[in-house]
Order: C-alpha cells, then sequence, then structure tokens
C-alpha cells in the first residue's frame, strides 16, 4: 500500500527529468593521473565529466522526480561569492539513482545529486522512495555540453 501511494504521488507531484547515471566501467580517461587515480580536469573534462570513465554516463533515462526547491546559500570562494541551491526531493526507488549521477529539466537545467537516503518504513529493507539532495550545476559546466536525447514531455 505504502508503494502505491509513492507511485501515486510521483505521478500526480513528479516532473519528467531525463537522468543520466554514472558508468562505473570501461575505457579509462585519458585525462586521469595515474598517481591519484582521478581526472586532472574533474569534473570540468569534456570527456568523462569527472568520472575518469570515457564518455561518463549511460544512456539517459526518462523518469519523474519531484522536485522541491531548497534556500540559495551564498558561499565565499576563491573567486569571491557563488550562490549555491541545495535541494531536497525525491523519486519512487528504481531506478537506482545514485550521489553524482546528473537530471535535466525540462527548463534544460542540470542538477547533480549530492546524497541519496533510501527511505524504508519496512523492516525488511523494502523501499519505498529515495530521497536525494541536489545542486543546480552553473552554466559553464562541461556537463552543460550534452545532448539530451529529445524533448521532454508535458506533466
Amino acid at each position: 500500500v505504502i508503494r502505491e501511494q509513492a507511485i501515486y504521488l510521483l505521478q500526480r507531484d513528479g516532473q519528467w527529468v531525463w537522468w543520466f547515471k554514472r558508468l562505473n566501467r570501461g575505457e579509462r580517461c585519458p585525462n586521469v593521473d595515474v598517481d591519484n587515480n582521478q581526472c586532472v580536469n574533474g569534473d570540468q573534462c569534456p570527456i568523462c565529466y569527472g568520472t575518469n570513465i570515457v564518455g561518463g554516463f549511460y544512456k539517459p533515462l526518462l523518469i519523474k522526480m519531484v522536485i522541491v526547491y531548497g534556500q540559495k546559500k551564498m558561499v565565499m570562494e576563491e573567486m569571491g561569492i557563488r550562490a549555491i541551491r541545495e535541494s531536497k526531493s525525491w523519486t519512487i526507488w528504481q531506478p537506482k539513482i545514485s550521489v553524482r549521477d546528473i537530471f535535466v529539466m525540462a527548463n534544460g537545467k542540470r542538477c547533480e545529486i549530492t546524497g541519496v537516503t533510501p527511505s524504508s518504513p519496512y523492516m525488511g529493507g523494502i523501499y519505498n522512495k529515495v530521497d536525494f539532495d541536489f545542486r543546480e550545476l552553473e552554466i559553464g559546466h562541461a556537463f552543460y555540453s550534452v545532448k539530451v536525447p529529445g524533448p521532454i514531455p508535458a506533466n
């Protein structure tokens, strides 16, 4: 019953997004530093987008998420002050989203998942939904060069 309620709420309140799951195996990016096993360009790498694997992500899927925006906070960085908006949202248990996956909203904004918390009311660990935090990527981020497969349908 609880899973059916989560599906109903997602269908009613959710919005379609293109979800890009991070690759966890494949051809290693040529920009990966052998000493620290990290891409020297980080998430700005146009080859791996910081995943260390060429292409960075599996073929995207169209899924529904309930997007709830958080408040903007100002962060002092080396280059000056930057506004960051971290938001908490949720989706159902499948497909399995992970930290650092990326999704693209209908308005074209790219967002990175920064935290994932499975929600289970059952003793056996059967999940009914997954809460997640995300942040909007800045317009200059390398992932803005990735094309989405097509338009996002209206809810």
